[in-house]
């Protein structure tokens, strides 16, 4: 398990609601990680406040899922197998179709100045609560949309 996952691990309280009816209802995110764990526990956090959660394990895959479906915010991680998150994000630039999916760049880098060079909010992975902060003010959950 990473150290990510075991320090937000007592963040996450109770199980999430996944039935048909609350996935039809509820805003759509996208986390793009390699990082299992921290899907899984970002996951939980934002299905616990009513967003449906798709998840992808790099660009690619990413890709493929929104080809199908288009989330109304993208999470992603910069460094990932197969295509990064570099890589998915200049792919969702130059797409029409998706060209105006907000992304969010989560890492665990700690550079300042990487919101700058990317031109998108960037967090800090360990930093869960200011994660699901962006995440609620960017998007209304589940709750507020009934």
């Amino acid at each position: 398990m990473s150290l990510v996952a075991a320090e937000v691990r007592p963040i996450i309280s109770s199980m999430k609601d996944r039935s048909p009816k609350t996935r039809a209802t509820s805003p759509y995110v996208l986390i793009v990680d390699d990082d299992s764990d921290f899907r899984r526990v970002l996951g939980d956090a934002l299905a616990d406040e009513g967003y449906r959660i798709v998840e992808a394990v790099n660009g690619k895959e990413a890709l493929d899922k929104l080809e199908v479906e288009h989330p109304q915010l993208i999470l992603v991680d910069l460094l990932m197998p197969t295509m990064s998150g570099l890589e998915l994000l200049q792919k969702v630039r130059k797409a029409p179709t998706l060209r105006g999916i907000p992304v969010v760049v989560i890492t665990g880098a700690n550079d300042a100045m990487l919101s700058v060079k990317l031109d998108v909010p960037v967090l800090y992975k360990g930093d869960i609560e200011t994660v699901l902060r962006m995440v609620r003010t960017s998007l209304p959950s589940r709750a507020a949309l009934a």
